[in-house]
């Protein structure tokens, strides 16, 4: 019998059954749950607890916008401060591009440092809309944002991006990244807006319409009930191996 536990996950494998009959399952209890650990406020004196880094004089950057409202207030922007794109050439007074070729994008927004509890599950509460060119017309951006995690002990850590996770192109969509990695750490988080190159960039690009992290809670994540001598099945929890 072998024992697999971590902040977000407990589980026991035994061969009484079946060979390598293992079930495991989420441990999210409701102690503390649904604490926020930290919020972003969208908001000009909120903006003050976060780092632009914006190393291209242009006007594509991270800034409050109206333009893709989200719970009826303004969202965190990645595009053009006038228009919406995020096409860095020339535009005409419509806001249409002059042109196809034009620089890349690499901007990103980090934060202050957060404290990450040890003894408590808590993860990023991440809400995204995404208007980016894609290679398939379906949901696999080339140009992308990625949530990259950095601590004192570990260097630039990628723990989502759209480039290789599901996403809804011109809706919001939630996202949602375990922390139990860095339990115990305090960590900063950096969104990175990049893209491929310096054309097709003539879209609306990225918004954020919430950032906080939070601890979880039970009803995070449910399962459907598996009797003992089922066939064996995984619970994926990023940032966890066993």
């Amino acid at each position: 019998k072998r024992q697999v536990s971590t902040t977000l996950r407990t589980g026991s494998c035994e061969a009484r059954c079946e060979a390598n009959a293992c079930v495991e399952s989420l441990r999210l209890g409701d102690v503390r749950c649904n604490e926020t650990l930290w919020e972003l406020p969208l908001t000009a004196d909120g903006m003050r607890q976060v780092t632009i880094i914006d190393p291209a004089p242009d006007r594509v950057t991270w800034h409050l916008s109206p333009l893709e409202p989200f719970a009826g207030r303004d969202s965190l922007r990645a595009g053009d401060v006038l228009c919406p794109t995020y096409f860095t050439g020339p535009l005409d007074t419509a806001c249409n591009a002059i042109g196809t070729e034009a620089g890349l994008v690499d901007i990103a927004v980090l934060t202050a440092p957060i404290p990450i509890p040890q003894e408590i599950a808590a993860q990023v509460e991440l809400w995204v809309y995404a208007d980016l060119p894609t290679s398939d017309g379906l949901s696999t951006p080339l140009d992308g944002l990625e949530l990259e995690v950095i601590s004192t002990t570990q260097g630039p850590f990628v723990a989502w991006s759209t480039r290789v996770s599901p996403i809804v192109v011109g809706q919001w969509t939630p996202v949602l990244v375990d922390m139990s990695l860095w339990g115990g750490k305090s960590v900063q988080l950096r969104l990175s807006f990049k893209t491929l190159d310096g054309r097709d960039n003539d879209h609306r690009g990225i918004a954020i319409g919430a950032l906080r992290v939070r601890t979880a809670c039970a009803a995070d994540r449910t399962a459907t009930d598996r009797s003992e001598c089922e066939v064996a099945y995984r619970t994926p929890v990023r940032g966890v191996s066993d």
